[in-house]
């Protein structure tokens, strides 16, 4: 198990979140399943074996682990029953997902079947009122609760996996047929689909962690929206160790803290220039860029504005100074490789290549003092 893996089912395993993710997508948001009623259940499934072995119709034993399976209590018609809930995790995307989340279901679905048989077993002379009872161990009035999955997307990108059952058969069969097969579509919680108003109906942290991953692309607006508002969003441990993982961030975070100021968070993710500039402003930029460019500028315009005056030449020498001090930054941002040269050229408005020159000929300036 990957170290996604486990960051994910850490955080989504609490049961806060674990009925949040339910709520909003099986009740659009409505608290309708408690946190408290929540029960764990073992996520090992066993398909279990028919037929003699050896024989055409035997089954091997097939094992399945889920990532997350509990079980919700709730109240139907006055009398207690259960639903039962499963959330897989995906950083990657999956082409199955469709047949490998009815496999689970179906698999639960048969456990509870024979958990009921050994019900009837543990009653010395079950015979049941009719053969067929008896043979299926199976009362007419017996019931299974439903089961629900869950697919949690990690990823940045959008998910262009299949996620019905009708969709994973081969394009040569003819849609008639296709749409005569009893479908089965996967409920997919994924970052870039989630609008505004869907990360309202979160009640926990959650919202807030698709909300990041959603804007991982655009540091702009996620510096803006995260960077700006001090004591208003927090997000718990495990959760800012997800998102580092995910994400390949560098928020910080206290290990002693249970929960972490976003605004705080963020200011340890390697800030690209670009991204910074545009938020404060490139005149603030990087401080040992302003600072460097102020005093070369100064120096440079001293030389190139004599004959125009000192005021000007000051003024002209600082202004060209501060585009320096910005060249500046984006070759010591490249070069430790927060940015690419496409990158860095495309903000410093010259080519890749006259980009890739000034930087070799900065790296060996730098090298010679």
């Amino acid at each position: 198990m990957g170290k996604i893996d486990l960051l994910a089912k850490a955080y989504v395993g609490d049961k806060d979140v674990f009925a949040d993710i339910f709520n909003f997508k099986l009740f659009d948001g409505k608290q309708v399943l408690l946190p408290d009623k929540l029960s764990e259940k073992s996520g090992e499934e066993l398909t279990v074996p028919y037929g003699d072995h050896g024989s055409k119709d035997f089954i091997e034993i097939s094992q399945k682990q889920r990532d997350l399976l509990k079980s919700a209590a709730i109240l139907y018609d006055g009398e207690v029953g259960f639903l039962i809930l499963g959330i897989e995790n995906q950083d990657e995307i999956s082409y199955i997902m469709p047949v490998r989340n009815a496999l689970y279901d179906y698999m639960q679905y048969d456990r509870q079947c024979h958990e009921i048989a050994e019900l009837h077993r543990a009653n010395d002379g079950f015979k049941g009122r009719s053969r067929a009872e008896f043979l299926s161990k199976f009362l007419k009035e017996d019931g299974l609760y439903p089961v629900f999955t869950i697919v949690i997307y990690w990823g940045t990108e959008e998910w262009n996996a299949p996620i019905s059952l009708w969709e994973m058969i081969s394009k040569k069969v003819p849609k008639e047929y296709v749409e005569k097969l009893d479908n089965y579509n996967i409920r997919l919680v994924q970052p870039t689909k989630l609008t505004d108003e869907d990360l309202k109906k979160f009640k926990t942290d959650f919202g807030l962690m698709m909300d990041f991953i959603k804007l991982s692309d655009n540091k702009e607006e996620m510096l803006e929206r995260f960077g700006t508002r001090k004591g208003e969003r927090f997000i718990r441990n495990t959760g800012v160790q997800l998102l580092n993982a995910c994400t390949g961030s560098n928020l910080k975070y206290d290990e002693n803290e249970e929960v972490v100021d976003m605004c705080d968070a963020i200011q340890g993710i390697r800030e690209d220039g670009i991204a910074i500039g545009r938020v404060e402003g490139m005149e603030k930029g990087r401080a040992e860029g302003i600072e460097k460019g102020r005093a070369e500028g100064i120096e440079k315009g001293r030389a190139e504005g004599i004959e125009k005056g000192r005021a000007e030449g000051i003024a002209e020498g600082r202004a060209k100074g501060i585009e320096e001090g910005k060249l500046v930054m984006l070759y010591m941002l490249t070069d430790s490789g927060s940015l690419t040269i496409g990158e860095a050229a495309k903000a410093a408005e010259r080519t890749e290549e006259g980009f890739r020159a000034g930087m070799e000929d900065w790296k060996m300036k730098r090298a010679a003092k």
